[in-house]
């Protein structure tokens, strides 16, 4: 009976029971965890060890830390089988199955007709999209992603990213994790940050992680989300990366355009969003710096069912000298890259 290892996850019956299902009736053999602190053999829980002790068990990765758990294990000298829990990951996982199998049935020739195929990596993404329209659960092999299995770091990828230096628009800046990827990626390329941020405590520690890089000084803080209009609207703060705009959220919070609030750009312009389904209006609130500066975008699609499409079609209606990719870490986004 083939065997399975769960690296990084809490024991979870639903999850085992999918993986089961898809290894054919495969056999748990239990959880592992690089941190101590989460190891509970009790309960299951073991030291990534136990790898070593099964080496025809498949290990399947349920951390979004891909590259490092992969590393660590290859680094260990084990070559067990390792599969990627669903890797594109978006809300698709909570619908109606039917509904994502006649989405991507009906605009599978839109998908390839928008982005460039012949980018292997965009191929490759749109290959794996197409194939959740049959299994939303279907495992993705390591080799498949290993090399683009980057979290936090927007345009990091040398071949569409720009060469110079950069202001950076950070939409959903959380607590500064990605802008901190970026400065260190970047160095003094990074001229100048624009940190959109709606959850007061997340700007706090925001604040205090810029403080530490030493580049306060070039990070404008915007306690609002982004959207194509100006307005107050219900959000659920406090939650971390839970926090979200909601309809019966406890406090309100503003919204704003990227337009009214980028003034000043010093070399090229890159804009990134992860805004919780607010990517299509955020963009259209960016339309004159669209235009005045054409600049390179990273937009997360996983929020919406049609935002693989929506998004650069949003793109589209502004300029249409844009070149579009896929990308994927935790979670997949369109890159727009400008034809000069």
């Amino acid at each position: 009976m083939k065997e399975f290892i769960l690296y990084g996850a809490v024991p979870d019956k639903e999850c085992e029971d999918y993986i089961t299902g898809y290894t054919g009736g495969g056999m748990l053999v239990g959880y592992v965890d690089s941190n101590p602190a989460k190891r509970d053999e009790t309960k299951g829980v073991y030291s990534p060890e136990l790898i070593a002790k099964h080496k025809d068990a498949t290990v399947v990765i349920m951390s979004d830390k891909i590259k490092e758990i992969a590393t660590f294990i290859r680094d260990s000298g084990w070559n067990n089988e390792i599969l990627v829990f669903p890797h594109l990951r978006s809300t698709w996982c909570d619908r109606n199955q039917n509904e994502l199998r006649n989405w991507c049935a009906e605009n599978k020739s839109k998908l390839f007709s928008v982005y460039e195929n012949d980018d292997y990596t965009t191929g490759l993404l749109q290959e794996m999209l197409i194939e959740r329209a049959s299994d939303t659960f279907s495992f993705v092999p390591l080799e498949r992603v290993i090399d683009f299995s980057h979290i936090n770091l927007y345009f990091y990828d040398k071949e569409i990213a720009p060469k110079g230096d950069i202001t950076l628009v950070n939409g959903g800046a959380y607590t500064g994790d990605s802008i901190e990827e970026i400065f260190l990626a970047y160095g003094d390329r990074l001229k100048k940050v624009y940190a959109f941020e709606p959850d007061s405590e997340n700007m706090s520690a925001l604040k205090v992680r810029m403080n530490k890089l030493g580049i306060a000084n070039i990070v404008e803080n915007v306690l609002a989300g982004m959207s194509d209009h100006e307005d107050k609207i219900a959000f659920s703060g406090g939650e971390s990366m839970a926090s979200a705009f909601l309809g019966n959220g406890e406090e309100s919070v503003p919204i704003v355009t990227i337009d009214s609030v980028v003034k000043e750009v010093a070399g090229e312009l890159c804009i990134n969003m992860d805004v919780e389904g607010f990517e299509v209006p955020a963009i259209k609130g960016a339309k004159d710096c669209i235009l005045k500066y054409h600049p390179y975008l990273a937009i997360c699609v996983y929020h919406k069912m049609g935002d693989f499409l929506d998004v650069p079609m949003a793109i589209k209606s502004i300029r249409d000298d844009y070149k579009f990719y896929l990308r994927s870490g935790a979670h997949p986004e369109c890159y727009a890259v400008p034809i000069r």
